[in-house]
């Protein structure tokens, strides 16, 4: 089984049910409703710092948990199933479309 299909099995018996929904809120109000990482309001997610796979006793542990948008969480899972990170020059690549996305006023002000 790849890494990805282990993980995703290791964290669906969590993510669901009234246990977790009032956990993930309780995470929610204690970031801010904000990325840790980045600090966008967008497409939020609820993370576990140290994986379920590997510390399931941390699985409701609201101290383990982490407010990350969809592009930090996707990094940080990347990472954590064995992809390597993205080069800096890739990242900063990233970094700019997701920018233009969220301002699209913007094109065309930067000069290069």
């Amino acid at each position: 089984m790849s890494k990805r299909k282990e993980h995703i099995r290791h964290s669906r018996a969590i993510t669901r049910g009234p246990r977790w929904r009032a956990l993930r809120m309780q995470a929610l109000e204690r970031d801010g409703w904000a990325c840790v990482q980045c600090g966008t309001h967008k497409r939020l997610e609820c993370d576990h710092v140290h994986p379920v796979r590997t510390h399931p006793e941390l699985a409701y542990t609201l101290s383990n948990l982490q407010i990350l948008c969809g592009a930090c969480h996707t990094r940080k899972t990347r990472i954590e199933v064995g992809h390597k990170p993205l080069t800096p020059k890739r990242q900063q690549w990233r970094d700019l479309l997701r920018d233009m996305q969220r301002n699209p006023s913007s094109i065309g002000e930067k000069t290069c």
